[in-house]
């Protein structure tokens, strides 16, 4: 699997877009994530179309990878590899860009997750609540009793 954060990554990412907005893309698209996905997709998907709008711009000027662009965009993977190489000279070359395209596909692969402080995870029918996820954690199962001593002798 691909490294989500690699420039071939980032160039899967940026042309995500392309392909969500044709009809087999929409169809796949729906099928995974339904219609609760919606917001959470479209979220998705213009961050994707703004990571490759920085991705196009950078590589605007070179023959080559404007060409596979023009290809990655119609579905070709050997050409979105292409585009991925070049992205990745371009992120080697400029550390400053490198940094932000990588920063937009967080954003994107995080941008249906939801945080919250007050976590409960159900696992048998036990119920834990986690308030502090850096706190230590006391479990007991069923019957079990607990003595907190609070240092008054």
């Amino acid at each position: 699997m691909t490294d989500p954060l690699s420039a071939l990554g980032i160039a899967a990412f940026a042309f995500l877009s392309h392909f969500a907005q044709s009809e087999p893309g929409k169809k796949f698209i729906e099928s995974i994530v339904g219609k609760l996905g919606e917001k959470t997709l479209e979220a998705g998907l213009k961050k994707a179309g703004e990571l490759k709008s920085i991705v196009v711009k950078k590589l605007q000027g070179n023959a080559t990878a404007e060409q596979a662009i023009a290809l990655a965009e119609s579905g070709d993977e050997q050409a979105l590899k292409t585009v991925g190489a070049y992205l990745n000279v371009a992120m080697v070359e400029d550390q400053e860009f490198a940094a932000q395209v990588r920063q937009m596909a967080e954003q994107i692969i995080n941008v249906g997750r939801i945080e919250g402080k007050n976590i409960q995870n159900i696992y048998g029918g036990q119920g834990l609540q986690v308030n502090d996820s850096t706190a230590p954690v006391i479990q007991a199962g069923e019957n079990a009793s607990f003595n907190f001593n609070y240092g008054k002798d």
